[in-house]
């Protein structure tokens, strides 16, 4: 299933290892704000407010997964919709 989901921020935390997270607003089955760690060449040029198309994948035990598979510039009117 594909879903949208606004950038409501971007965080750097640093320690051992510097990671690169995105604040999302609720989308899909995941009913409140939540993080999405990426790599810095898709952290870079992703911007609060821009929207995110997440693809929700099961995985191995019923682990569910996701990742972003595009992201566009502005607001999205369908937010937390399927895309079709």
């Amino acid at each position: 299933m594909s879903y949208t989901a606004n950038v409501e921020g971007k965080l750097i935390v640093k320690g051992k290892a510097t990671t690169y997270e995105l604040e999302l607003g609720p989308w899909g089955p995941i009913p409140k704000r939540n993080k999405l760690r990426v790599g810095l060449a898709t952290f870079n040029p992703i911007r609060r407010g821009d929207v995110v198309c997440l693809t929700l994948k099961r995985g191995a035990l019923g682990v569910n997964w996701y990742y972003i598979r595009a992201w566009q510039r502005g607001d999205s009117s369908g937010l937390g919709q399927p895309l079709r």
